[in-house]
């Protein structure tokens, strides 16, 4: 059961756990080496059979009013200054469209490529998809002419390459890794956070009862965690694949039906026929589009809108289920939702990050610089949250599973441990009974009875006779727990019951027994007398025994020196 405190101190966390994340993401911060030249201009752009001179690399864009459409072909040339970089090194993105690189020796006039991308899946109308470059130039490089020419693939409202930047090869990287080091730390983190989550679960699964919604939230966790690193191009630095934009894609797309899994496991909903169908449309949508990009009718980014379109669908639903239970936490003035519960919350704040960056990103409502920073910082901050509070719903479970287990014994204590000795009870004892009268050893019973415990209470009080037993049960546990079961069934009366031991060897255990109980004669103030008297009995030794009669047989023994033991004194 949640309250209000335990709310702040998950909010506490959250805020906690994220200044953590961009500390660590601050401190891992590059400082670059050496000088990074930014290719602004001038550029000579030759776009629908025109040429266009001394531009500026954001103007190009100005050169469409509708952007640039599948097939558009469009060359872009500069001459390389130099900028003093050894080991120099040319970086851009692309997106969604196949390019050639080539250089133009300024003093002779030769032109030769020096990189492809995706040429030829262009030419068989292919797939391509969105990469980062480092291409390497020559020494002299300032002795050449840089000639881009750029195969659009996939119509775009803007140019599909990134500025070009000149520098050195490792100071290219370590930029780009700088640029997006949020994300890539918290999606390393989603993705061992995932793996090991998925891990522990298959371990434990049958035996948690929260086994599915965690075996769902490890998937989840590495699905997302995934996506995030090919989303950003950072997969690359992992896995070298001209396929990590499919990856990106089919990762997003697995996003939805372990989505709707996971509502449906932790909030079930009441109009479960309505919402079996919504869950079916939205998740049968991206295995069509799937289907579809693979046969080359429709490709990913072509049909992205409509994924969009059902992913809205999917956090309005989510948006209904915190809204009800806002309201129901204001009708009833209580915090009743499970712990489980706080992984909606974390889905919520996930799919809105995500439909705030769509929405910021594609309506242009910010400045390209602003745009850029809610890109970096919108989508890797949303999976911390919910990754935040998959850990908090952890612990909370964990903690309630324990208290749950600590009340189980207790309860287990005192339905079958003797309060004041912590020996079995008599409830044990009658199990045993039952038990012994299907076994086919030579089992033995043995019934002990203190001496004078109604003197001493009645002469010092029960405190003493309390102590009287509980030194007893000492001694018996110390001679006879290793063999045997020791119980107590009520008052001075104590059975043993052994599944097998020799005679000779009872017989000195009983012995050693008077000795350690009678040697607390010793350090008695009050002269209380420690002695017992006992009878055993084995089930070999009796014609048509029942476990019954073993401890009647016992217990007239010990009756019987009880009795001499009286007659002596």
């Amino acid at each position: 059961m949640l309250n209000k405190k335990n709310y702040l101190s998950i909010a506490v966390a959250a805020f906690l756990l994220l200044t953590i994340l961009f500390a660590v993401s601050y401190s891992l911060s590059y400082n670059p080496l050496g000088i990074t030249c930014y290719l602004d201009s001038p550029w000579t752009v030759n776009y629908n059979d025109k040429t266009y001179t001394d531009m500026n690399f954001k103007n190009i864009n100005d050169l469409t009013a509708n952007g640039f459409i599948k097939k558009d072909v469009i060359s872009l040339t500069t001459n390389l200054e130099d900028v003093n970089v050894d080991f120099p090194c040319l970086f851009f993105t692309s997106k969604y469209s196949a390019f050639i690189v080539s250089l133009t020796n300024l003093k002779d006039g030769t032109s030769f490529d020096i990189y492809s991308y995706d040429y030829d899946r262009y030419k068989d109308s292919d797939f391509v998809g969105c990469d980062y470059h480092l291409i390497n130039l020559p020494e002299d490089y300032e002795n050449y002419e840089l000639t881009i020419t750029i195969y659009v693939n996939s119509d775009t409202e803007a140019l599909p390459i990134s500025m070009p930047t000149l520098s050195t090869y490792h100071n290219q990287i370590n930029s780009y890794i700088n640029d997006h080091i949020y994300a890539l730390c918290i999606g390393i983190f989603a993705v061992v956070f995932g793996i090991s989550f998925l891990f522990i679960s298959l371990m434990f699964i049958g035996i948690s009862k929260n086994s599915k919604i965690e075996i769902l939230t490890g998937l989840f966790c590495l699905d997302i965690g995934i996506w995030l690193l090919s989303y950003y191009g950072l997969l690359d630095f992992f896995y070298e694949s001209r396929n990590t934009t499919f990856m990106s894609y089919i990762t997003m797309f697995l996003i939805l039906p372990i989505t709707y899994l996971i509502i449906d496991t932790v909030h079930p909903a009441k109009n479960k026929l309505f919402f079996s169908a919504v869950s079916f449309i939205n998740i049968f949508i991206p295995i069509e589009l799937v289907m579809l990009h693979l046969n080359r009718t429709v490709y990913f980014n072509e049909s992205r809108g409509i994924f969009f379109i059902t992913a809205l669908i999917t956090f309005l639903i989510l948006t209904n289920y915190l809204v009800n239970d806002i309201k129901t936490i204001h009708k009833t003035r209580t915090f009743k939702s499970a712990s489980n519960r706080l992984q909606l919350y974390g889905l919520f704040c996930f799919a809105w990050c995500g439909i705030f960056e769509i929405a910021t990103v594609s309506l242009h409502i910010f400045s390209e610089d602003i745009n850029l920073i809610i890109k970096n910082i919108t989508l890797p901050t949303g999976i911390a949250i919910y990754i935040g509070t998959v850990i908090f719903n952890y612990i909370i479970f964990s903690t309630e599973g324990l208290a749950r287990v600590q009340q189980y014994n207790k309860l287990k204590e005192m339905a079958y441990v003797d309060v004041l000795t912590k020996l079995p009870n008599r409830a044990v004892s009658d199990y045993l009974m039952k038990r012994y009268g299907n076994s086919t050893s030579n089992y033995c019973i043995i019934s002990i009875d203190i001496n004078g415990l109604k003197s001493v209470n009645d002469t010092y009080g029960h405190t003493e006779g309390d102590r009287l037993i509980k030194d007893f049960a000492n001694c018996l546990s110390e001679n006879f727990e290793d063999v045997g079961v020791c119980t107590r069934m009520g008052g001075d009366e104590f059975l043993i019951y052994i599944d097998t031991i020799k005679e000779v060897d009872l017989k000195k255990r009983l012995i050693n027994l008077e000795e350690s109980y009678s040697s607390l004669d010793e350090d008695n103030e009050k002269g209380i007398r420690h002695s017992f008297a006992y009878g055993y009995a084995f089930k070999n030794n009796l014609e048509n025994p029942s476990p019954h009669t073993v401890y009647m047989v016992a217990d007239q023994l010990m009756y019987d020196m009880k009795r001499k033991q009286h007659e002596q004194r």
